[in-house]
């Protein structure tokens, strides 16, 4: 099973942000971009927006997210780093809900690519 890691540092997310390509659904923005580096071991960051809620709300959801991304890790392809935004719509979501949104934002994503 692929492990996952997660990105840490503000220069991650922005490198991201700035040369990746990104998807949008109901749901999420995912933003992906190819990795550099020989490591094939997919990256995840998230960012909450504060229109979500207040702090213990969108910390909930990030473990949510984090929880999700681990399940499904496989699912992702390999070499990449992501950023996943989820958008107002998904504050009070079920973590079954959360699982089919990220596996059909994937869906696209390996479309795309």
């Amino acid at each position: 099973m692929n492990k996952c890691q997660f990105l840490t540092k503000n220069q991650q997310y922005r490198k991201v942000y700035q040369n990746g390509k990104s998807l949008a659904s109901r749901y999420f923005i995912l933003y992906y971009l190819k990795k550099e580096e020989a490591d094939q071991t997919p990256s995840f960051g998230f960012s909450v927006s504060k229109k979500i809620g207040k702090a213990v709300v969108r910390n909930r959801l990030r473990r949510r997210l984090k929880e999700a991304v681990k399940k499904i890790c496989p699912e992702f392809l390999p070499g990449y780093d992501y950023v996943i935004i989820p958008r107002v719509s998904f504050k009070n979501d079920e973590f079954s809900v959360i699982l089919e949104q990220l596996l059909y934002i994937i869906k696209l994503m390996k479309r795309a690519v």
